[in-house]
């Protein structure tokens, strides 16, 4: 178990070493930790459930993010959701890590999005 924990974490550190405001990473992230997580017997918290939270995501992803011609609204909402999937996916990790209590996880998780969410854009995220 571990070892998939230090993968998990080495896959965020390598999505961020990229551009950390594109919403494909850390939905998948999201995802995939929650799929451990509920795996090994934690419990789904977002009242979506986990299926209709990755609905979506696949929905949004596909029909509802703003178009390349509209850059700034792009940037804008990727911002937003990138930094709620980040958030969700360090909940998870905490819970995968330590199990803390619900509400110092979701409160790890809501900091943790807040901070990636204050990381201002580099120049390429806003064209």
């Amino acid at each position: 178990m571990r070892h998939l924990v230090i993968t998990l974490i080495s896959t965020c550190l390598i999505g961020c070493a990229g551009s950390i405001h594109q919403p494909e990473i850390p939905a998948a992230t999201d995802t995939l930790t929650t799929v451990y997580a509920l795996a090994h017997g934690a419990r789904e918290t977002n009242p979506l459930g986990f299926g209709g939270a990755t609905l979506a995501k696949i929905i949004y992803l596909a029909k509802f993010r703003p178009p390349e011609s509209a850059p700034q609204a792009r940037a804008d909402a990727d911002r937003l959701v990138s930094s709620v999937w980040w958030g969700a996916t360090i909940n998870n990790l905490a819970v995968i890590t330590c199990a803390p209590p619900l509400a110092v996880s979701l409160a790890i998780g809501a900091v943790g999005g807040w901070i990636i969410y204050n990381i201002k854009p580099n120049a390429e995220e806003t064209k």
